[in-house]
This record gives C-alpha cells, structure tokens and sequence, in this order.
C-alpha cells in the first residue's frame, strides 16, 4: 500500500474513534392556567345582532419552544366552559414571543374547536403579555378574538364571534 493511503486510512479511523461533541437540540416546556370571559357576538334571523356575556372558561395550555428560535411557540389549550351548559374544546395554539425583560408581548393565533356536548370549529387571534413575577413564573393576560362559523351551536346559521379576556399563571420549565 502507498504510504499517502495508508495515512488517510488511519486518520479516517482516528476521526471514528474519537468522540464527537455534539449537542442535541432543547425544547422549552410552558404550563399556563388561566380564567377568562367577555363578549358574546351572535346575529342572523329577525333578532338582529344580539350581544351578551360569553361564558366563562378556564383555559389550561402547554406550549413548546425549541431553543434555536425561542419566538415561536407551538402548543395546544384544554378549554372548559363552566358557566351554563359546560362546554370543552382543544384550541392548537401558535404563539409567537417578542423579546424582553420582564415584560414580554406576544400575538397568539389558535384554532379552537368545541366538540362535546355541541361542536362550534372557528379561528382564534389576538395579542397578550407575560409579566416575570418571579424566577420563572409569569403572570400573563390575553385579549382574544374568537370566530366561529361552523358548528351546530350557531344562531340561526350564523357565525358567532367572542371577544375574551383570560388572566392566568404560566411557568417556565
């Protein structure tokens, strides 16, 4: 063999031998529990558009965030109505953070779909903040729009649309 191959030959197996330095990718885990209520929007037939009070909810979410672009969040919202006829959804969820201190905004986008005991299927958009109260728990506030155009919950085959506000903890792990 020619002393050039051999060189390589054993150079290849050195670089097999030797142990690489390699980092796996993190994920970020958030955990939010949250309350929440405001205004709902209904319309169609006669009546016109009728406003009145959404039902309050509670809202308990769990969001990832990868740490190679920690602004974008992917995760997903157990909602439970608890006022009235009780209601329970899932809403997938993509939250997308600005950077801060304590003080951190954020837009959050979902698709919240109810299925028992009635189904409603619409599109979620609004923007909220985190507030650092301490090490790594938050204290956090959405504004919510909320449509929803299909379903077999809808007033007279109209769209129904809320507008909530849900308070919550989240924490950081």
């Amino acid at each position: 063999m020619k002393p050039r191959v051999v060189f390589l030959f054993g150079l290849a197996l050195c670089g097999l031998l030797l142990p690489l330095q390699v980092q796996a990718q993190t994920v970020a885990i958030d955990v939010a529990a949250g309350l929440g209520s405001g205004l709902e929007i209904g319309g169609g037939g006669g009546a016109g558009v009728v406003l009145h009070h959404s039902p309050t909810f509670t809202m308990l979410d769990i969001g990832l965030r990868l740490d190679n672009d920690q602004r974008f969040e992917l995760g997903a919202a157990l909602l439970l109505e608890v006022e009235g006829r009780v209601g329970v959804g899932v809403e997938p969820r993509l939250r997308i953070n600005v950077a801060g201190k304590r003080l951190r905004p954020y837009l959050v986008a979902g698709v919240p779909i109810f299925f028992a005991p009635y189904t409603l299927y619409g599109l979620s958009i609004g923007p909220g903040a985190n507030y650092t109260a301490w090490g790594a728990l938050n204290i956090f506030g959405e504004v919510l729009v909320r449509a929803y155009p299909f379903g077999n919950d809808l007033p007279d085959n109209a769209a129904l649309f809320h507008v909530d506000v849900v308070l919550g903890v989240r924490h950081a792990f």
